[in-house]
């Protein structure tokens, strides 16, 4: 009986008109940024996107991140993405602070990127 697409096919073969089964497609997608997968008898593809990326085709940065590539992580959070195994975004915690509200000394490390946020002469300044 061939009334539902298989797991990770995506159409309506019982729709007037017909939409013919599809494979999913991570490069279609999900931008090349996840995977494509859905569920027997679906009518769509869904995307489980890579870290650093959300939406429903994994076209935005997650929180935390930042960059064309979403492989940086933003101001107050640390890690390192594109270190190997890599080091997921995570927002600094109020230990990190060092005891002033708005300095604080984490950020991307291991030459990737630092960002840090440094009060100096009343003005807040981004490194």
């Amino acid at each position: 009986n061939c009334d539902t697409c298989a797991a990770n096919f995506m159409g309506n073969p019982t729709a007037a008109p017909a939409v013919p089964c599809t494979a999913c497609d991570d490069a279609a997608d999900c931008n090349g940024k996840g995977n494509s997968t859905s569920v027997a008898g679906s009518s769509s593809c869904t995307c489980d996107c890579d870290a650093g990326w959300q939406g429903a085709a994994c076209d935005a940065c997650a929180p935390g991140y930042e960059g064309a590539n979403c492989d940086i992580c933003a101001a107050d959070f640390k890690g390192n993405p594109t270190a190997a195994p890599a080091v997921p975004c995570t927002a600094c915690d109020d230990g990190e602070f060092q005891g002033q509200p708005d300095c604080c000394a984490c950020g991307s490390v291991h030459g990737v990127r630092r960002r840090r946020r440094l009060q100096w002469q009343g003005q807040l300044h981004e490194r």
